[in-house]
């Protein structure tokens, strides 16, 4: 699954030389033009790879939350949505706390236990990563074996 990273959160203890201890990403909702949260990941990464994110992430840092990404959750960095990431998780759960696939009842769509695979930016936008539409669509097939 591709995901946008959305922001970062600052690191605590080892991983706070590194500035990023987890990352706030995203898929994209074709429907509202906008991004919305599935997941904080803070694993697949090794040392080397937190600086470089760290890095490519605040060169593109804004002081507030993008007008164009729906969050509940608030990460310590907001960053502009550019930055897409190639995922692997166990499964897709439903959760209160993420906005992708969000219903009436305000509950969307989570990744469970989430890594890094890859960085995908170089051949994908941010609009090309994983929509809202495919993310439910998965959770569907997660139950069809």
């Amino acid at each position: 699954m591709d995901c946008v990273i959305l922001g970062y959160i600052f690191g605590r203890g080892k991983r706070a030389e590194f500035g990023a201890g987890a990352l706030l990403v995203g898929v994209y909702d074709k429907d509202k033009d906008e991004f919305v949260t599935v997941s904080k990941i803070g694993t697949g990464l090794t040392d080397e790879e937190w600086r470089e994110i760290h890095k490519r992430a605040d060169k593109i840092k804004v002081n507030k939350k993008p007008a164009r990404i729906n969050s509940i959750m608030t990460p310590s960095v907001w960053i502009a949505p550019e930055i897409v990431i190639e995922i692997l998780a166990d499964e897709i759960t439903r959760s209160p706390t993420h906005t992708a696939g969000k219903d009436e009842t305000g509950v969307g769509y989570a990744l469970r236990f989430p890594r890094l695979v890859k960085f995908r930016e170089k051949d994908k936008q941010a609009e090309d990563a994983t929509t809202v539409k495919e993310l439910k669509e998965m959770y569907k097939l997660q139950f069809k074996k």
